[in-house]
Parts: C-alpha cells; structure tokens; sequence
C-alpha cells in the first residue's frame, strides 16, 4: 500500500510539473534546459544566438510563469518530468 501510494504521488507530482512547464515557451523551454544544466547567462545567450538581457527576460518569465524562486526549485520541477 505505501508504494502504490507513493507511485501515485509521484506520477501526480509529475503531472502537475508538466502541466506547469507546458506554460512556457519554446525558447523559455530552451533557457531553462541550459539553467538546469548549470549554465552562466552568458553561456545561454551565446549557445542560442540571443542576448544577455534576453535570457535574463526568458529568466524572469520563466520564473513568474512556474511560480520558483531558485534554479534549485526549478531543478526539481523539471527533474518530476523526465
């Protein structure tokens, strides 16, 4: 009983991680691929042809738009999907 429990709260909690993440957009998406990944602004900006202040926007939306405060929050909701 407790793993089945578990299972469904796992497969909840990445139901609603992806419900989450479907809100962004394509290039939101991409940045915080690259944030997950560890990666500076600049790093960002460079590998997507965009500039610092563009990733530091896609940062801010992205952060609003899933309601986390710090990469590592976000690092976790985007850990629930995969």
């Amino acid at each position: 009983l407790q793993k089945d429990a578990r299972q469904r709260r796992d497969r909840s909690a990445a139901a609603s991680a992806s419900a989450r993440l479907a809100q962004l957009s394509a290039r939101e998406r991409e940045v915080a691929a690259l944030m997950v990944e560890g990666c500076a602004n600049k790093v960002i900006a460079a590998r997507l042809g965009i500039g610092v202040r563009t990733v530091e926007t896609h940062r801010a939306n992205i952060h609003a738009k899933l309601g986390v405060r710090t990469v590592a929050e976000l690092m976790r909701l985007w850990l629930h999907v995969e």
